[in-house]
């Protein structure tokens, strides 16, 4: 009897030796993310940099799972929210950390003419498409290699027609963590016929490293004088109005006062030099500086993340006053977005 306790005993260790080798250092355990989704297999990847810096990434919808980065303390914390394991993802078809695609936010009633053509997509929200449909890219499996320890390329080829877009379109989203604590995000995509495009990445952070900790206290900015005002239906109504009349200038730090789901009109559109949105956690410390190449950023503060998504503006595809979100077959898509953190405080 005490020889097969023993053998117990050292059977239950060697699992714990194995799952704690197959664990991470935000805790998240590879073999908590394998599950089969359309005949294929989830993959768990795990980028790094010389620092500690970790994120770990899955391939079903290309989702962010987590952020590691020192607070002010050296301390590491995960500051994008999200679940433990893929049942969660697969149950509750969230954005969390997924590539979305083919159309970030919303398209109003769910159509849009190109060339002389009428595109019927998705209606998934009310009478609106947002998102991309229901089949969107955040529920669907990207092929993934990673050919270095801080970088993994993941890819999708999308069919004709799918969710009504025109085009069979292929896409190709890189992660790569840099040795100055960033996580740089770059898109790029064809097309065989004329369609409309517009990726983002919907993390949602909270830097305080406390997946239900209240972001009042979080100090927001965002690089933008101008938002593009929203219906009852949340799509934009084509105008472009002082963020100061809608209550949401963020040109000075400060802490956000409620929620609110907005597209915010970069000042410096096209300029990955210049920081387009900051957010800061006094508790830790930690500061996250975002840079892109788009005209827009959408901001959503709920009470306990805010997401920092880079992208064109919502409903493009019928608005002509708006920024082009036509791609066609002689163009490549591009996309570039940056998520830089530090511990340097912003000023209130």
């Amino acid at each position: 009897m005490k020889r097969c306790l023993i053998l117990i005993c050292m059977c239950l260790a060697a699992l714990s030796c194995d799952r704690a080798h197959d664990c991470t250092l935000s805790g998240l355990c590879a073999g908590d993310f394998r599950a089969e989704v359309d005949g294929k297999t989830t993959s768990f990847y795990t980028l790094t940099n010389s620092n500690g810096m970790e994120v770990c990434v899955t391939d079903y919808g290309a989702r962010i799972l987590s952020i590691m980065v020192p607070d002010r303390r050296g301390r590491m914390t995960n500051v994008v929210v999200g679940f433990d394991n893929i049942a969660d993802y697969l149950a509750k078809p969230v954005s969390h950390g997924a590539v979305i695609g083919r159309y970030a936010n919303r398209i109003a009633y769910a159509s849009f003419v190109l060339d002389g053509q009428r595109y019927d997509l998705d209606r998934n929200s009310g009478q609106n498409c947002i998102h991309g449909g229901t089949k969107s890219w955040k529920v669907q499996m990207f092929s993934a290699r990673q050919p270095d320890s801080s970088t993994l390329v993941l890819t999708i080829d999308s069919p004709d027609r799918e969710m009504g877009f025109p085009g069979n379109v292929h896409a190709e989203v890189t992660y790569k963590v840099t040795e100055d604590n960033a996580l740089d995000i770059s898109y790029t995509a064809t097309t065989d016929k004329p369609t409309v495009l517009n990726l983002t990445s919907h993390s949602f952070f909270n830097l305080s490293g406390k997946r239900d900790y209240e972001i009042w206290d979080h100090v927001l900015y965002v690089d933008a004088d101008r938002y593009t005002p929203v219906n009852e239906g949340k799509v934009p109504t084509g105008e472009i109005l002082p963020a100061r009349d809608g209550g949401i200038d963020y040109t000075v730090p400060r802490p956000p006062d409620r929620e609110f789901d907005i597209n915010m009109v970069l000042n410096h559109p096209g300029d990955t030099n210049v920081v387009a949105a900051s957010l800061y956690a006094p508790d830790t410390g930690i500061r996250m500086d975002v840079y892109t190449d788009q005209p827009g950023i959408v901001t959503y503060v709920k009470s306990t993340s805010v997401c920092l998504e880079t992208q064109n503006f919502p409903d493009s595809p019928n608005q002509s006053a708006f920024p082009s979100s036509v791609l066609r077959p002689d163009e490549t898509y591009r996309h570039r977005c940056i998520y830089r953190f530090s511990t340097g405080r912003l000023q209130l």
